[in-house]
């Protein structure tokens, strides 16, 4: 995981960034993966590059948390399903967002048919 510290000297924001620039730190944007087998990370957000495909952090958490299959698994932050193919940032995920993973729910209840 990235270090980050900020600090303020004067009115200018400085970045204290383990090996990166500043330029490079504002194309990074802080997720947590939630599923119900656990948070990846467990507390906190691990920052990502804005140009990394969102299937890519979705595998990461997966591996980490000993998912074995999630196939037809759906990512959402808020009420908005992410698509896995694009990256974060054409999934327009803000910095510290939680990524809510599941699998589609299932449409419940029985059918009924009343005849006429």
């Amino acid at each position: 995981m990235l270090g980050t510290a900020p600090s303020v000297a004067g009115n200018e924001l400085h970045w204290e960034l383990i090996g990166m620039t500043q330029e490079e730190h504002k194309h990074l944007v802080g997720i947590q993966v939630v599923t119900g087998s656990g948070n990846y990370p467990e507390s906190g957000f691990k920052h990502y590059n804005l140009h990394e495909k969102l299937g890519a952090v979705l595998r990461q958490a997966a591996h980490h948390l000993k998912l074995q299959n999630t196939d037809g698994w759906v990512a959402r932050v808020g009420d908005r399903q992410l698509n896995p193919e694009l990256t974060l940032e054409a999934n327009q995920i803000p910095n510290d967002s939680k990524i809510f993973w599941a699998p589609t729910e299932r449409g419940g209840g029985y059918a009924v048919c009343i005849p006429r």
